[in-house]
């Protein structure tokens, strides 16, 4: 690079700075009030008197229409110069009156409205450009929505609550209409006592209601899910002692599975998220031995490739996505039944470790709810507990929640409307839950009316 060391300096000193950029303004505009800006970003508050930098592109615009509104006049003497450049003299009486005192009180006036113009021409101009930017991403937004509209066409909705409670109350619906419910949760797999499941079923916490979908192709169980642009992806898991690498995604839309590329190796009790777009499986293992390692599904190459391994091996662990970062949380790594976790930023590329549970908890189920981990449930090395614990990584610290009303391993949970659902389980050796409980902040856990579909373990589930 040729870069002059002197450069940006009064006198020729060297900067300690190791290269210097030359910004041009576009638009000087006046600085703004905390309450001015404040209500453009209040969700990026997290105290009264601080909030998160990144902004989302709607902030952006947002802001920068807010900032053209209060565009300042551009500088005098540069208006000026341009000006006195372009005035003409032809005769001796201008020249005499230029060496002469200056006294133009009207030219003052036609400079300084010129330079207001210019002004509001700059600030006009950006405002266009961020409404037309504004008009073509809204634009884009409606052809989404047409096109899913078509593809919706034809497909049976739900009956309505009331047609539906008479014959079918806490029953399960045998048809082959897709889901579309907006609470909608799907269950994938387990056990039920007697039979290894290939089921894929749809919760309806809303009316208590089980729907069934098309099957995968193969019983699966300790299996791991994720969900990318609204597709299901299942992977591993195993039955019976017989562990998986292979991997499905069901389309919500079509009622339709697709095979996709297999992992790296069989695994069971494993865990999976999305960060940024990307699903990662962590940990898990089989009969012999208990992993650290994380694979990511990479669509470019069309196969699952190795990441930053966790610092720990963690079997029947539990994971979860919460601001661009993967939480890797208790499980069991060969010897002992683990109370630690640890975070990974794919931004940072490494593993570091958080504040430690106060429970050592394995196949617990773990969720995120208005920007806190809920870790619940699980196995300590003696029995299965109801105890939930709840991380807050803005204090960095965890505390214990309400606790379940019964004990619960190897369950499975999901959000759904600003709500925690946890369905089946163990509750004790070989005793297999067959209700539902739901969490709201401010309400607790409350019991749901049972159901034989939620009597089962070892299963996954996933929200849509």
């Amino acid at each position: 690079m040729n870069i002059d060391p002197c450069a940006w300096t009064c006198e020729g000193y060297k900067t300690p700075f190791p290269a210097q950029v030359q910004i041009r303004v576009k638009l000087q505009c006046k600085a703004l009030t905390e309450n001015q800006f404040r209500p453009l970003i209040n969700d990026n508050y997290h105290t009264s008197n601080h909030f998160w930098f990144e902004l989302d592109h709607a902030q952006t615009n947002s802001l920068l229409f807010l900032l053209a509104s209060q565009a300042l006049s551009c500088p005098r003497t540069t208006l000026t110069a341009e000006c006195k450049d372009k005035l003409v003299v032809n005769n001796n009486t201008m020249e005499k009156k230029k060496k002469g005192p200056r006294n133009y009180p009207m030219i003052d006036k036609l400079i300084e409205k010129l330079e207001e113009l210019m002004a509001f021409k700059v600030a006009q101009k950006d405002t266009n450009n961020h409404v037309e930017q504004k008009i073509n991403f809204l634009e884009q937004n409606l052809a989404k929505a047409q096109a899913n509209i078509k593809n919706l066409q034809g497909l049976c909705i739900v009956p309505e609550l009331e047609t539906c409670v008479g014959p079918y109350e806490n029953k399960d619906i045998k048809s082959n209409e897709t889901c579309l419910d907006d609470d909608q949760i799907l269950l994938v797999g387990g056990y039920d006592g007697g039979s290894w499941l290939s089921s894929l079923d749809c919760y309806l916490p809303s009316q208590n209601l089980t729907k069934s979908l098309s099957s995968m192709s193969t019983e699966r169980c300790y299996g791991a899910v994720s969900k990318l642009d609204d597709e299901l992806f299942v992977f591993g898991g195993g039955t019976c002692g017989q562990w998986f690498d292979t991997v499905e995604s069901y389309n919500p839309a079509a009622d339709q599975w697709t095979t996709c590329p297999p992992l790296n190796r069989k695994n069971g009790n494993l865990a999976g998220a999305t960060v940024n777009d990307k699903i990662y499986a962590l940990g898990g293992g089989n009969d012999a031995d208990c992993y650290s390692t994380v694979e990511m599904l990479d669509f470019d190459v069309g196969a699952w490739i190795p990441a930053r391994s966790m610092l720990e091996k963690r079997f029947a662990l539990g994971a979860a996505e919460l601001n661009g970062a993967l939480y890797a949380v208790g499980g069991f790594d060969g010897t002992y039944y683990l109370r630690t976790a640890e975070r990974f930023d794919p931004r940072e590329g490494f593993w570091k470790k958080t504040e430690s549970m106060s429970t050592m908890r394995g196949c617990s189920s773990m969720v995120v709810l208005n920007e806190k981990l809920y870790v619940l449930g699980g196995y300590d090395g003696n029995a299965m507990v109801s105890t939930v614990e709840i991380y807050d990584p803005r204090r960095g610290s965890w505390v214990f929640g309400e606790p379940m009303n019964i004990p619960r391993g190897y369950s499975a949970a999901a959000v759904a409307k600003d709500s925690i659902y946890i369905i089946g389980g163990l509750k004790s050796g070989d005793e297999i839950n067959d209700t539902v409980e739901c969490y709201k902040e401010g309400r607790g856990w409350e019991m749901t009316k049972t159901n034989d579909a939620y009597r089962r373990c070892f299963l996954s589930a996933m929200a849509l």
